[in-house]
């Protein structure tokens, strides 16, 4: 059997690793238990707890029901294949964040400058073209618009930081 470690390390058991992504994703020992078949949820409790080793088959289901990467729940490390797919989709999803990040900017500079301009022209007793009043009435549209992008973009940073969390990366 593995020794255990209460520290969180990289050589934590399985049985920790087990416990860990269980509570994460807010399942009892029972209900994962029914999940993969077995007829006890004492059977995931001797696993949490390394009483017992599980076999290969055991193991494959338990990442099937928890949605998680076999080789992280065997070995505490992600499986090469999904570190290749995460180091080559990483380029395109800052680039992604960086063009969210340059319309917001955009959006928010446009909006400041047509509220400058309309209270430019309404403090100085300039006439305001139809244009100019078209654009000051279609600012909520676009704080809205704005609002979209931020939540686009926090969207994709908690999906991202999910996907880096067996790494230890954060973003």
């Amino acid at each position: 059997m593995q020794e255990k470690n209460e520290k969180n390390l990289p050589n934590e058991t399985i049985g920790d690793r087990l416990h860990k992504i269980r509570k994460d994703k807010g399942l009892s020992q029972a209900e994962l238990a029914e999940q993969i078949g077995f007829k006890q949820s004492s059977t995931i409790s001797k696993i949490e707890s390394d009483r017992i080793d599980p076999d290969s088959n055991t193991l494959k289901k338990l990442a099937e029901a928890l949605d998680t990467d076999l080789h992280w729940l065997i070995t505490s490390n992600p499986s090469p294949l999904t570190v290749a797919a995460i180091n080559a989709l990483k380029p395109f999803i800052y680039s992604y964040l960086s063009t969210i990040t340059k319309k917001i900017q955009e959006k928010e500079e446009r909006c400041a400058f047509i509220r400058k301009d309309t209270l430019f022209g309404v403090t100085h007793n300039m006439p305001i073209s139809h244009e100019q009043s078209m654009e000051f009435l279609n600012l909520d549209k676009e704080q809205k618009k704005i609002e979209d992008l931020h939540t686009e973009y926090k969207a994709l940073i908690d999906a991202l930081n999910e996907a880096l969390k067996p790494f230890g990366e954060k973003i």
